[in-house]
């Protein structure tokens, strides 16, 4: 098991769904990670070895799992709330008021974790919960909007837009579990060292995204997370089930959210004006009893492969879950 922190050296830019591009997330989902890091591979290690890697994960054999990519600040590692958390009666009377600050908390401290898993929450988790996540949550970066212009080739008219980008502080960036064996460690360190040097996100143009990884131990906070024992999972990757486990959804998850990825085609350095095909996933933080495997999606373009791009495009959605 690795546990892992990214140091950015600059700006970052994680695009979001919509039409500007002043758009930014703060983090990763765990299938845009896998595609910035298989595409890293690419541009190193070339198309073959992109392939051998996915012919593993097609084959039910994965090298390894990830997690997507949360936000810490100093000690402080934020996890996604279990949608299955809920309050007893006497607890949502004792807030009163404050009953708004449990609806807002959607990032969790990895201390008060467990608490959340269990639902044994109290006035003072909430509340404490609640002043984390404002309090050093929102110091962990800055959003910033730079102005941007857009000449017109032929009659060199201008338009004016804007780039939003992060700029994370010295003590804080995003961090990360990957499990698997050995062997498939060793590839993922490899190819995560690619993805330093390259940048993850958008305008790695202007030098966004380029960061070091610091690989770190769990503290025991931590460790009741990763090996406790606890009523219900939770998910800290975007999970696509198989077809079994589609028709088991009902029966294995207590709560869940789904979203949607889209996106264009980009192999290597070089990015069609081609979108790939949508897929649906269930969403970091939703609970579930038992086990799951999720799946390496096909979302190549009809027509696209072999004529335009001599390797097909997927999308991660292999399931990791807490405890494990």
């Amino acid at each position: 098991m690795f546990f892992f922190k990214l140091k950015f050296k600059s700006f970052t830019h994680f695009g979001e769904t919509g039409i500007d591009l002043e758009n930014v997330s703060e983090w990763v989902g765990a299938d845009t990670f896998f595609s910035a890091w298989l595409n890293a591979i690419r541009i190193f290690l070339g198309v073959h070895k992109v392939e051998e890697i996915c012919q593993k994960f097609l084959n039910g054999k994965p090298p390894f799992r990830i997690s997507s990519l949360f936000v810490y600040y100093k000690n402080i590692y934020f996890l996604p709330r279990p949608l299955s958390a809920s309050l007893k009666n006497h607890v949502a009377k004792e807030l009163g008021t404050h009953l708004k600050n449990f609806k807002k908390v959607k990032w969790i401290p990895h201390l008060k974790y467990s608490r959340w898993l269990k639902n044994e929450l109290g006035v003072e988790d909430v509340d404490s919960t609640y002043n984390t996540q404002e309090e050093k949550y929102s110091s962990a970066f800055k959003k910033i909007i730079r102005p941007r212009v857009a000449l017109d080739r032929e009659t060199m008219e201008s338009n004016l837009y804007h780039v939003g980008y992060l700029k994370f502080e010295k003590d804080a960036g995003l961090w990360g579990i990957a499990v698997g064996t050995e062997q498939g460690l060793e590839l993922f360190e490899t190819g995560l060292l690619f993805l330093g040097e390259i940048g993850l996100g958008g305008e790695k143009t202007y030098g966004c995204g380029q960061f070091e990884t610091e690989f770190v131990a769990p503290d025991e906070q931590f460790k009741e997370l990763i090996f406790g024992g606890f009523p219900h999972r939770v998910l800290v990757s975007r999970y696509i089930p198989t077809s079994p486990e589609i028709l088991k959804l009902p029966q294995t998850f207590e709560a869940y959210r789904l979203g949607i990825s889209r996106g264009w085609v980009t192999s290597g350095r070089i990015g069609f004006p081609i979108k790939r095909k949508a897929v649906r996933y269930l969403c970091e933080g939703s609970t579930f009893t038992g086990n799951i495997t999720g799946r390496l999606v096909d979302i190549t373009p009809r027509g696209f492969y072999p004529k335009k791009l001599s390797h097909k495009i997927y999308r991660y959605g292999l399931a990791l879950a807490l405890p494990f």
